[in-house]
């Protein structure tokens, strides 16, 4: 089984982490409010080739409310088109689903891109048949994203 996962949804940090049987590798990066790092960037740091993203069995990506709202529509955009033209999965998986899941199983990692292999990892087949189409950011009333005068 082979998964990648991708967060984008913080102002400050990224990370997109790779499962290849059960090795899980993660990559972080930093980068400045109006900046992103590139997909380039993630896919060389994790070996990763384009030829290679058509054996990926399911993408995973971060549908927030994270503290970038427009970070995760970019991010959900890239990956939709990148699933589609492959004809891959693609499963959205939230802030609020990944924090209920580290409290149910005491999880240390707060890297979301981890967490989120590890979510959808007891019932992947599940997330199989997810169609890129089906993946929306949906934020409720209650988060108040906040004007950034910079």
């Amino acid at each position: 089984m082979k998964i990648i996962s991708y967060d984008g949804s913080m102002q400050e940090k990224s990370s997109m982490s790779l499962l290849v049987e059960n090795d899980i590798k993660t990559e972080i990066i930093e980068h400045g409010k109006k900046t992103r790092p590139s997909w380039e960037t993630f896919f060389k740091k994790l070996n990763l080739r384009h030829e290679d993203l058509s054996s990926i069995d399911l993408f995973l990506v971060c549908t927030g409310p994270g503290s970038s709202y427009t970070a995760v529509r970019s991010s959900v955009s890239f990956f939709k088109a990148l699933c589609t033209g492959l004809s891959k999965p693609l499963a959205g998986i939230s802030c609020n689903e990944l924090k209920d899941f580290r409290q149910k199983n005491k999880a240390t990692d707060n890297t979301n891109s981890i967490e989120m292999i590890n979510f959808v990892k007891p019932s992947v087949e599940d997330y199989l048949d997810s169609s890129p189409s089906s993946v929306n950011p949906i934020h409720e009333e209650e988060n108040n994203f906040r004007e950034m005068n910079v």
